[in-house]
């Protein structure tokens, strides 16, 4: 009889295993590009609704989750040029609504979509396409609900997130990473009041003032808590332009109310400026005289600017 029950246990076992994997290889076979479809819309509502009244804030971006079709119909009377759904089509999607209004986020096309176990994750992109223009700040996105994870993350990104080649993906960076073992990957590290590997920001510098590709990890200490945060900057002189990740996963907010928590994790940027900041004899702070400020920003977007600093 034990022998029974043991063998009927394992063809059990196997059965599960089998439709998981058999499930896990049907997911695998769909291409994410043909699991949604979208359409540019303009945000400004036809009936005078303030779309920042109304959807969540990341990154710049404004964005709302919408899962079924009453909800839909609401936004619908708002924005008449979203995509088109059915009440049918709910069953099996979800629409993710973005709308941008700053420079520095303007004409912003979808560029990917990705997801992990926890995570949806949204690029946009800086796009010239014509059916994008300055009023057309929103995308409708109809996503399969195979997709549908817990956690949402949308923001600006660029052709090749893993753009770094001396260095590996950021994204697979562990969360309990530190100091030491930035150091030990021969990481420029900002320990707050010293920095260590100087010779790597030395380098980097040299290298673009004389216009050759630079590239270099900046991980620094940051935040209520003292969390690492990460920059991946890369220099391509054929461009003339500074590419940024900033890796902020680790960094714990607090808000008013004295609730904590995760800050945004990846964020991707491009500038064409580098330049070091000068304090002049009537700055109201004035720097340490061992501590180099360096500013990233775009000469025709003024709103992004990012900085990293050093001790000599």
């Amino acid at each position: 009889m034990k022998k029974y029950v043991i063998g009927l246990v394992a063809v059990i076992i196997v059965i599960i295993l089998f439709f998981i994997g058999f499930n896990n290889n049907i997911f695998n076979k769909k291409e994410i590009s043909d699991l949604y479809d979208f359409k540019y819309f303009s945000p400004l509502s036809q009936n005078d609704v303030y779309y920042a009244d109304t959807m969540e804030f990341t990154n710049g971006i404004y964005y709302k989750i919408i899962s079924d079709y009453e909800e839909y119909l609401k936004y619908k009377e708002n924005y008449n040029d979203i995509i088109d759904m059915d009440s049918k089509e709910f069953k099996n999607n979800f629409l993710v609504l973005t709308a941008t209004e700053n420079t520095s986020t303007q004409n912003l096309g979808l560029e990917s979509i990705e997801v992990d176990e926890s995570t949806l994750y949204i690029g946009l992109e800086k796009t010239n396409e014509k059916e994008v223009s300055d009023l057309d700040r929103g995308i409708s996105i109809k996503i399969d609900r195979d997709l549908f994870r817990d956690n949402i993350d949308i923001f600006k990104t660029i052709e090749n997130t893993n753009f770094m080649e001396t260095y590996s993906d950021i994204r697979k960076i562990p969360k309990e990473y530190t100091l030491e073992e930035a150091i030990e990957d021969n990481c420029f590290v900002n320990l707050g009041v010293s920095s260590s590997n100087v010779d790597l920001i030395h380098n980097f510098l040299e290298k673009i003032e004389s216009n050759q590709n630079a590239e270099i990890r900046i991980v620094f200490v940051g935040g209520i808590n003292d969390n690492i945060i990460i920059y991946d900057i890369k220099y391509v002189n054929e461009d003339k332009k500074y590419y940024v990740c900033v890796d902020n996963s680790r960094v714990i907010d607090i808000d008013y109310d004295g609730n904590s928590s995760m800050n945004d994790t990846y964020n991707y940027y491009e500038f064409d400026i580098l330049e070091k900041m000068d304090y002049t004899d009537d700055s109201i702070i004035r720097p340490l005289d061992n501590i180099n400020t360096y500013i990233l920003r775009n000469s025709e977007i003024p709103e992004d600017i990012l900085s990293f600093w050093y001790f000599d």
